[in-house]
């Protein structure tokens, strides 16, 4: 009986022992998930970072340019999104592609990211140009990226005007 209690205590030992193995596991700053499955992610929401708001309410002038600016995003789940392209060879990233696209522009180009930090930077090549005030913030954002955060569920890359940090939350498609 003495024999039974201390081989279940042992057991209990081990699991307590293995088990923060399984729990260090998430996928918060998994790179090769997040950024190199070649996932369409659609964009979400376009605000200060730290704000409740879906879309900063200042980037327009007036109600009916902002319900215009709304209108156009909802019209296509092909807008507003970006695609990461990369793989995961003997522990580093490679073939680091990546895909914009806004209303009426796209750009394509690399990107580099450092899970240590969180830090992110895109090389785009930009074609067409946007005429609507939330295509236009979305295209110089993505132009400006410079950290990201996120998992297989949400990104979110963070870009800066000035003094303001701006954040562009995507979600996969």
């Amino acid at each position: 009986m003495v024999r039974g209690r201390l081989r279940y205590i042992g057991y209990l030992l081990l699991l307590l022992a293995v088990l923060p193995t399984f729990s260090s596991c998430n996928n918060e700053d998994d790179l090769v998930k997040i950024l190199t499955s070649g996932t369409p992610w659609r964009m979400s929401r376009l605000t200060v970072d730290g704000s409740s708001n879906k879309f900063d309410p200042n980037f327009w002038e007036t109600e009916a340019e902002r319900d215009a600016s709304l209108d156009l995003y909802n019209l296509s789940s092909s807008y507003y999104t970006v695609t990461f392209a990369g793989a995961e060879i003997d522990g580093e990233i490679t073939g680091n592609t990546i895909t914009v696209r806004g209303m009426d522009s796209s750009a394509s180009g690399t990107w580099n990211a450092n899970a240590s930090n969180n830090s992110m930077s895109l090389s785009l090549s930009v074609s067409g140009a946007e005429t609507d005030v939330l295509a236009t913030i979305f295209m110089n954002g993505m132009q400006n990226v410079y950290k990201y955060s996120g998992d297989t569920n949400n990104l979110n890359l963070y870009f800066k005007d000035g003094d303001t940090t701006y954040v562009i939350g995507f979600s996969p498609q």
